[in-house]
């Protein structure tokens, strides 16, 4: 009988430490005592993914912006030159000339380097450099280099 009260002490003794790591345990890890940390922990891991998705999106998104300049040369000709800001080749873009009324006065392409050269026209006009829905270039004539 001494024996048995003895490792029910043991036994006792045991239960005590174990209760007591467990408190510590619960001690170190605050979302078992607040419950509500622990949503805001998975809304705030989502909340950063969503955020990191967007970014990357609009990096994308930026990433291939249009570029063009255009020149006047000594024979009365104009070079514009066009380019991505992903450094890809403009070869091959759409342009065109317009004058100040909207017609169309000249079209073409941009040529293995990136450049589109053409006469330059009586009166006022806009070169329109046309990549697509949302990657347009426009540069007036009175913005032109001369």
């Amino acid at each position: 009988m001494i024996f048995s009260k003895k490792r029910s002490n043991k036994s006792e003794q045991s239960n005590i430490r174990l209760v007591k790591y467990r408190d510590l345990l619960l001690s170190i890890n605050p979302i078992k005592h607040h419950p509500g940390r622990a949503f805001a922990l998975k809304f705030g891991c989502v909340l950063a993914l969503v955020l990191l998705a967007a970014n990357i999106t609009v990096l994308k998104a930026n990433a291939h912006t249009p570029y063009m300049a255009c020149f006047e040369n000594e024979e009365h000709t104009i070079t514009c030159n066009g380019e991505f800001s992903d450094g890809s080749s403009a070869a091959g873009t759409p342009v065109r000339v317009e004058n100040e009324k909207g017609k169309i006065i000249l079209e073409g392409k941009m040529d293995e380097d990136g450049e589109f050269t053409f006469k330059t026209p009586e009166g006022r006009f806009t070169v329109i450099f046309d990549a697509g829905p949302g990657h347009i270039v426009e540069e007036k004539s009175e913005n032109i280099i001369e």
